[in-house]
């Protein structure tokens, strides 16, 4: 009886030795890589550590590798899920301050794509090598990113560029190759630590290791002195103009619906006047500022359209940019858009428009947000789902439904063509290539307005600032944001923000835009092209993978 007992113990002993340490082991590894990945996007914290964040995940595929384990992509994918759901839940945890259910889909979908990107690039490593899968991992993430910007399920929030936004100085170069620049810098980065540590185990020639060392060091080191070299050139502005960015700070989920339009519209008022200068050409306010669903079909004749004229006319033809809800109804079946929605227990349905309005003593202009917050204001794959799902829709903060677009960015024209803002609404504000459309047609300010109180005082307002940042790097443009809730700001064409509000605060924000003058950028001019290769050469790689190895006579 005591040799069973003993033989049993010494069975739990080999095998808590070799599997349960091991295991461990493995997911301290994967928790190290979510943390570091997680600092880019926290505030207060840096993005160095992303060059390094993913080291820890290979070290152990290839530690898996070598010792041959039997069950070794099961337990890549479990330090894979690990990893990934720790950097989504620390950098979107402020999702559930509008509803758990929005953290936990958007958090758990992007843990289980980021996974599989891992799970893949493992397979092509079991197959061709380290060298082979490292090149695979990365032309296959960037594909991933970039996919993550077109689909209907586009929550492109963690783009591995988007984690330098807080530091615009270390991106200045985003001007040609816009956030999937800093994502290769980041991944190739990541694979070049990892190699210098596999030749350090591997004890190759001390020689050939400094070598490697050194340039490894460079890559890193070079975008940053190119940034440097970059943030040096100062061109005087075309023009400048004087503006107001009005922060109300109102309550989104109760009190903003509290009110009306007109009402609404006296209060911006009031707060802009109280500012307001001879001198001052723009005035702006948030998304949906005006909350009442007005008819789209007579927009122009809405009473509040009337107080935002006579606002200008009373300021010298000071141009209004607000935001409103609109609406339209149809009662023809046949009539029915593929984006409208139906009244229960009635043949009605309606359209909602979630828009930008400017008025000029010349005129009026309206642009509908077109770039839609998956979930909240659109239905994805609706074709597809509503027959499955019903009209069950996440809850990201904000409405509800599926909101109507248009084909074209507007450019809102006054002062003389002087001033062409792009009206830039919430979410768009994420997509770098999207906003240079803008600028295609003519843009020379981007006017973001936005409302971030849906996620309270937490990193989601933050970093949502910091993205505007990088918008202005990548279009060398400057940036007036009129937020309801969160951080109001002009942000100079180099991404450095001159002044702001903090959350929480009712303030009528006065800064100046500077217009540059000058060709559109690099970036402005051909958008994501470091992306678009990608996808064609990590399908190259993974068909090169599957064909049969030959094996030796």
């Amino acid at each position: 009886f005591s040799s069973k007992r003993y033989l049993f113990a010494l069975f739990l002993s080999n095998l808590y030795k070799k599997y349960v340490k091991m295991l461990g082991t493995f997911i301290l590894y994967a928790v190290l890589t979510g943390l570091m990945l997680s600092l880019g996007w926290i505030s207060w914290s840096t993005p160095a550590f992303m060059f390094v964040a993913f080291v820890p995940l290979w070290v152990a595929a290839y530690k898996i590798k070598r010792a041959g384990a039997r069950h070794g992509a099961w337990i890549m994918l479990m330090m894979s899920a690990v990893a990934f759901g720790v950097w989504n839940a620390v950098d979107t945890f402020w999702l559930k301050n509008a509803t758990w259910a929005g953290f936990f889909i958007a958090s758990g979908a992007n843990t289980a794509m980021m996974s599989i990107v891992m799970m893949l690039s493992y397979f092509v490593m079991r197959r061709r090598g380290m060298t082979v899968g490292l090149v695979f991992w990365i032309a296959l993430w960037v594909s991933f990113e970039k996919m993550h910007t077109e689909w209907e399920l586009s929550w492109p929030w963690l783009t591995l560029g988007n984690g330098f936004a807080n530091y615009a100085g270390l991106v200045q170069w985003y001007e040609y190759t816009g956030v999937f620049g800093g994502s290769l810098w980041v991944l190739i980065s990541n694979a070049l630590i990892f190699h210098a540590w596999r030749m350090y185990v591997e004890k190759k020639p001390k020689k050939l290791l400094y070598r490697f060392y050194g340039f490894a060091a460079a890559w890193v080191l070079a975008p940053m002195c190119i940034s440097w070299t970059i943030s040096q050139k100062q061109t005087e502005p075309w023009a400048r103009v004087e503006a107001v960015a009005l922060q109300p700070n109102i309550d989104p989920y109760g009190e903003k619906f509290s009110a009306t339009d007109v009402q609404m519209a006296d209060t911006l008022a009031e707060m802009a006047s109280s500012v307001m200068l001879p001198s001052t050409r723009l005035v702006v306010a948030p998304e949906t500022v005006l909350p009442e669903y007005k008819s789209i079909n007579m927009w122009r004749l809405n009473p509040v359209v009337g107080v935002m004229r006579d606002f200008s006319a009373e300021h010298d033809g000071a141009t209004v940019v607000a935001g409103g809800s609109f609406i339209k109804y149809i009662h023809d079946k046949d009539s029915v858009t593929s984006t409208a929605n139906k009244v229960r227990g009635a043949d009605v349905w309606y359209d909602v428009y979630n828009s930008a309005v400017q008025v000029t003593p010349l005129g009026e202009d309206i642009y509908h947000k077109s770039r839609l917050v998956p979930g909240v204001e659109h239905f994805p794959y609706r074709w597809l789902l509503e027959g499955l799902l019903g009209d069950t829709m996440m809850d990201f903060g904000g409405m509800t439904g599926s909101n109507v677009t248009q084909a074209d960015r507007a450019v809102f024209r006054s002062l003389g063509d002087t001033l062409a803002l792009a009206p830039i609404i919430c979410y768009e504000s994420v997509y770098g290539q999207y906003v240079t459309d803008y600028v295609k047609k003519g843009a020379n300010v981007l006017c973001i307005i936005t409302n971030d109180g849906w996620w309270g005082n937490t990193e989601g307002h933050r970093q949502h600032l910091s993205f505007a940042r990088l918008r202005a790097i990548e279009t060398r443009l400057p940036v007036i944001r009129s937020a309801n809730t969160g951080i109001s700001a002009f942000i100079a064409p180099s991404g450095k923000i001159t002044t702001s509000t903090v959350y929480g605060e009712k303030k009528a924000l006065v800064g100046t835009l500077d217009i540059p003058r000058g060709e559109p950028t690099f970036y402005v001019r051909y958008g994501d092209f470091m992306a678009r290769p990608m996808p064609w050469l990590a399908l190259g790689i993974f068909l090169f993978s599957v064909l049969p190895v030959r094996g030796k006579k």
